[in-house]
């Protein structure tokens, strides 16, 4: 959560001149992490809303994970992705390797977004 006093509203270099404020904040949080045995890890969640409705929940964010989560042991340019299904429970399927790159990552998104703008 950012502080109620930040105000991402701005223009985009006004949200950016405004970051640094911010480090303090996030810091803090990171060494309370550490303190607890915890990291940080970018995931994206899906999650069944209920038994046979065919619905879902997504998010995606920075997840607080721990030593028994799947993604705590990912590092540097790594990706991983954790399937826990009706099937592989309470031990998850987890698929891990290196990613694409910046370069490659960075081209695929775009792709992607051209994709949805047209």
């Amino acid at each position: 959560m950012l502080p109620p006093d930040f105000d991402p509203s701005g223009t985009i270099d006004e949200f950016f001149a405004g970051l640094p404020r911010l480090d303090g904040l996030f810091e803090g949080r990171r060494a309370r992490l550490v303190e607890d045995g915890k990291v940080l890890r970018h995931a994206a969640v899906v999650e069944a809303t209920g038994a046979g409705n065919g619905g879902f929940h997504c998010r995606v964010g920075l997840e607080a994970v721990g030593p028994e989560h799947p993604l705590y042991a990912v590092r540097g340019g790594e990706n991983a992705f954790s399937f826990l299904t009706e099937h592989y429970q309470p031990t998850p399927l987890v698929v891990r390797g290196y990613g694409a790159g910046g370069e490659v990552t960075a081209a695929g998104a775009l792709a992607d977004l051209l994709k949805i703008v047209a």
